[in-house]
């Protein structure tokens, strides 16, 4: 990501008003371009209708009308109808497809996932961080081996491990923080087929938490923690605060990005130890989302990052999609545009722009 202009080597006592307001400013635009998928992943998670409203054509667009409003962590909920446009749970649903979404958190051990083998049928299950990053895919996708996969909180190294050392287990699933979502595709064909799968191969999908000494100590992702005592009526500040509570348990993936988010939080009023955000004077946070935009929706005109496929349409490099590391400015282009995204070795991602410049993503 190209960062902000954020000049935070120098020494804020040595700095005027103005300087130290343009420095809090910058800031607070690049935690909104780091936080967008955050903020969207919560929204995936709860009714908050108020909340999160990103998007390029229109800010208030996003609201789920069809949400998962009694979740349950770490337990599969299946989406037993095709979905069309009118569902907002699946940005961008295939309509012959069925999804089943789970909230993951890690807070108090490991979770089980359960894997059947359907061959024949072509199904992909992508585990994702609370930053929307595709870490993981099991499935036919990827020729994978039915059986049981154990999620792990492993910062270090994120991942799919294939052939791991504990043989009761076909794999690790290695999320890079404590918490995480995970949203199942299963291909189906036709009215019958639907049926069967909902009847036959669904349930047999299932997650299973297990209790362990070496959980990575966050506490557990209620509904409550999503809400209670936010300000779920103002989209900015909703974000900023949620940014505040979680960003301790919710470090970058990339370790080497640490000190510099840590720094552009504090510097954008967020306190990471008191999980609490305090707009610094002079702040104005309608124009910090204004210039965050523009740095996500600026990728499109990079050639490096935004590849052309010809007549009108384009795609985010292979190297930026699902699994965005630091390139933080695509991370929140996909947010307003695609929701969970696969890698690009599982899926393309496609999007139209309009003669005016609006894009729209298929």
């Amino acid at each position: 990501m190209e960062y902000l202009s954020l000049s935070l080597s120098l020494t804020l006592a040595c700095l005027g008003n103005a300087a130290l307001t343009a420095i809090a400013q910058n800031a607070t635009a690049e935690a909104l371009v780091v936080s967008v998928k955050f903020c969207i992943s919560a929204r995936t998670c709860d009714n908050l209708r108020h909340a999160c409203h990103w998007s390029v054509r229109d800010p208030y667009a996003k609201t789920f009308t069809n949400p998962l409003t009694n979740w349950t962590a770490n337990l599969l909920h299946h989406n037993t109808a095709l979905d069309d446009a009118s569902n907002r749970l699946v940005a961008l649903p295939n309509v012959d497809t069925l999804y089943s979404l789970a909230v993951l958190h890690l807070s108090a051990g490991e979770v089980v996932t359960t894997m059947p083998a359907w061959e024949g049928r072509f199904y992909v299950w992508p585990f994702y961080d609370l930053y929307a990053n595709n870490v993981c895919n099991i499935g036919t996708i990827t020729n994978s081996t039915a059986g049981k996969y154990l999620i792990k909180c492993h910062p270090s190294d994120p991942g799919c491990v294939s052939e791991p050392e504990r043989g009761d287990y076909a794999g690790l699933i290695y999320l890079p923080m404590v918490y995480g979502l995970t949203l199942l595709r299963i291909e189906v064909g036709n009215t019958s087929d639907t049926t069967h799968v909902v009847c036959w191969i669904q349930p047999e999908f299932s997650l299973s938490p297990i209790p362990s000494h070496g959980n990575c100590g966050a506490p557990a992702l209620t509904k409550a923690l999503l809400a209670d005592n936010l300000t779920v009526s103002n989209a900015l500040l909703y974000t900023m605060q949620l940014l505040a509570r979680f960003a301790e348990y919710n470090p970058p993936e990339v370790s080497a990005d640490v000190p510099h988010i840590a720094a552009t939080l504090k510097a954008a009023g967020i306190s990471t130890s008191a999980k609490k955000y305090t707009q610094p004077a002079h702040v104005n946070l309608t124009q910090a989302y204004s210039d965050a935009q523009a740095v996500a929706t600026a990728v499109k005109t990079i050639p490096a990052d935004f590849v052309s496929l010809g007549g009108g349409w384009g795609t985010p490099a292979p190297a930026l999609s699902g699994d965005l590391h630091s390139h933080y400015d695509m991370r929140a282009f996909i947010a307003i545009q695609g929701y969970l995204q696969l890698q690009a070795s599982r899926a393309v991602s496609p999007s139209f722009a309009s003669p005016s410049g609006t894009l729209y993503t298929n």
